[in-house]
């Protein structure tokens, strides 16, 4: 039988309580590193993205798209 590890805490439950001010620089900080994590790694999420969805199996409906289908 497999053990059940025990629930982890939450990392934002483990922070600290933050001024206003540390609050707003710590977001400021995190939405930087995401987005310039995303310029010098895009083109390598892209492509493993595009694998994943290529490795999975598309179902096949016989029946034709209706208006809600359409993609605009």
């Amino acid at each position: 039988m497999k053990r059940r590890r025990p629930p982890q805490p939450d990392l934002l439950d483990t922070l600290p309580p933050l001024s206003d001010e540390a609050a707003v620089a710590l977001t400021g900080f995190l939405a930087e590193l995401a987005y310039r994590l995303d310029g010098k790694f895009l083109g390598q999420i892209l492509r493993y993205r595009n694998r994943q969805r290529e490795d999975q199996p598309h179902p096949r409906s016989t029946t034709p798209p209706g208006p809600t289908d359409l993609p605009f």
